[in-house]
């Protein structure tokens, strides 16, 4: 027994975990409990279970019913050191995890004493840890932070290397030295599971989310590092509800429900802008050195070089749906139909005797090199460029007439936002495939897509899910 523990000690240590085909990233701030794995520290959350490496100090993919649990709200854990297995209690049962071996299994809860979930705990009766950002106090069983919020102590648990890891309900997964008389906060997770807008800057995506939404996530996907942004603590930053996100090279642009945010990358300043025809904005995009800016009344467009802003009285009073640059057109969707920009000669044309759009609200665009797709609230439509044509799509059933809410993609596949998952089409096969909550989505309802190489993240309004479809087709 002695030499398989260490072969598998070997093991792990030099083969670590691939990425797995499906993940989704929630708010996982919310902890209920907390142990410790062969080279992990596990929390368990209201939406999902963590890792944190203690190894090589890394945060590790989480799990949710995209990637193995069958429930996503954990209740307790519990962790035996001699059959090396995970035991997770949920509201609907039992699991059993093995992490050498990444695989769950769902037992009868009478598998296991529910008491062990329950063990009593003192919190270490050292006086005070202390930062500049919060302050640690055992004897209240809560954790303050430099804003005066109070953070509830929810678990502990002290390791072999006498460190203490501290779950809050509300803040996270705290690290604690008792040597030292030390707590860090490890920040994880998004701010807000709302996702309904993404934006890819390198190292970096950012997340933002509306309705009530608590404010901006930033994830360093190289080195596993999570940035929060909110309006409450964040100067300059005047709205948490983000509709868009657009990446330019010395900024990150913010669409709101309360004007334009932009985010310096270089001071981390944030600037809030609202000389615009509405301050609610549905859409950003850039074209060189202009930043289009749909609304709900009209469109925008900032000079990003001179800081003047100008409107489109064209379209004044029209909501914005969508916007699409392709080498001298700008594409326009509004809830009156199609219209193009003509920036050689200045002039807009409104594309308003197109049969096969007649009664149709196109409200997503997506170009690529031969062709422009629309997405409408009955069907995919695709105008060919070199020769003028339109067509419809015939979609996957039941779908066929099912309402688009977002598109994008590359030059083999369209990705298609649904309310009822996603369809994928491959454009020289003609072919669809439909991806679900039963597939690894977190959330059937999807807000917002965004192709990244061989990547594909879904917005939903309970988390992000990132698909690797290279290798899950």
């Amino acid at each position: 027994m002695l030499t398989l523990v260490v072969f598998l000690n070997f093991f792990f240590e030099v083969w670590p975990s691939e990425s797995t085909i499906w993940v989704s990233y929630r708010n996982f701030n919310y902890i209920r409990a907390v142990v410790q794995g062969p080279q992990d520290i596990y929390a368990g959350t209201t939406q999902g279970l963590i890792r944190y490496n203690f190894r090589t100090r890394v945060w590790e993919e989480p799990y949710t019913t995209s990637n193995g649990l069958h429930e996503n709200q954990v209740e307790g854990l519990y962790y035996d050191e001699q059959e090396m297995i995970l035991w997770i209690k949920t509201p609907t049962g039992l699991e059993r995890y093995h992490p050498y071996f990444n695989d769950f299994e769902s037992v009868p809860i009478s598998h296991l004493n529910p008491a062990l979930f329950f063990s009593q705990k003192n919190l270490p009766a050292i006086p005070l840890y202390m930062n500049d950002n919060f302050s640690y106090m055992p004897e209240d069983g809560v954790i303050r932070d430099n804003y005066s919020r109070i953070f509830r102590i929810s678990d502990f648990m002290a390791d072999r290397f006498s460190n203490i890891w501290v779950g809050t309900w509300g803040d996270g997964l705290y690290q604690g030295s008792l040597h030292m008389q030390k707590l860090e906060k490890m920040p994880y997770s998004l701010i807000e599971s709302n996702v309904a807008a993404m934006g890819f800057d390198g190292e970096n995506i950012w997340f933002g989310g509306v309705n009530q939404s608590a404010g901006i996530t930033r994830f360093n996907h190289k080195k596993k590092l999570w940035t929060h942004y909110s309006s409450q603590f964040t100067a300059g930053l005047t709205d948490n509800n983000v509709t868009s996100i657009c990446v330019t090279p010395d900024f990150i642009w913010f669409g709101t429900w309360g004007g334009l945010l932009r985010f310096e990358k270089k001071n981390e300043q944030w600037k809030h802008f609202t000389e615009l025809p509405h301050n609610n904005i549905t859409v950003l995009t850039q074209d060189d050195s202009l930043l289009w800016i749909g609304t709900v009344r009209g469109m925008g467009m900032l000079n990003m070089q001179q800081g003047s802003f100008n409107s489109a009285k064209f379209l004044e009073n029209r909501e914005i749906l969508d916007i699409q640059v392709k080498d001298t057109l700008i594409w326009v969707a509004s809830q009156e139909g199609l219209c193009i920009f003509h920036k050689t000669r200045r002039r807009w044309q409104i594309l308003g005797d197109i049969p096969i759009l007649k009664d149709r609200i196109c409200s997503s665009l997506f170009l690529d090199h031969d062709r422009i797709w629309i997405g409408t609230q009955v069907g995919l439509f695709f105008l060919r460029l070199e020769d003028h044509t339109w067509a419809q799509v015939p979609m996957a059933k039941p779908f066929e007439d099912a309402p688009i809410y977002g598109i994008d993609g590359d030059i083999n596949r369209l990705w298609i936002a649904l309310d009822e998952g996603v369809l994928c089409y491959l454009k020289k096969k003609g072919q669809w495939k439909y991806y679900r909550q039963e597939d690894g989505l977190i959330d059937n309802k999807v807000q917002s897509i965004a192709v990244d190489g061989e990547y594909v993240w879904f917005g939903t309004p309970t988390g992000v899910t990132r698909f690797w479809w290279e290798r899950g087709e």
